[in-house]
């Protein structure tokens, strides 16, 4: 297992963060998504990391118009 931090450059009301959440968990490998409840930029992202990359991850964000990068992992 293996974790990365990715900051949001968008602004995300609490339908956004679950949106984003669910989006993300149904990943094949994605174990577990954490947004920080008082800053919604930092997000924690739990990963297989034999089986999935963090640049898919990021992809998948895009994907859904969000401007996100890989500040930790």
């Amino acid at each position: 297992m293996h974790t990365i931090q990715v900051y949001i450059d968008d602004q995300l009301d609490n339908k956004g963060v679950d949106d984003l959440r669910m989006s993300l968990l149904s990943l094949p490998f994605i174990e577990s998504v954490h947004v920080n409840q008082k800053d919604a930029h930092d997000v924690l992202i739990e990963y297989e990391e034999d089986h999935i990359l963090p640049m898919d991850i990021i992809k998948n964000m895009a994907g859904q118009g969000l401007h996100a990068d890989i500040i930790s992992g």
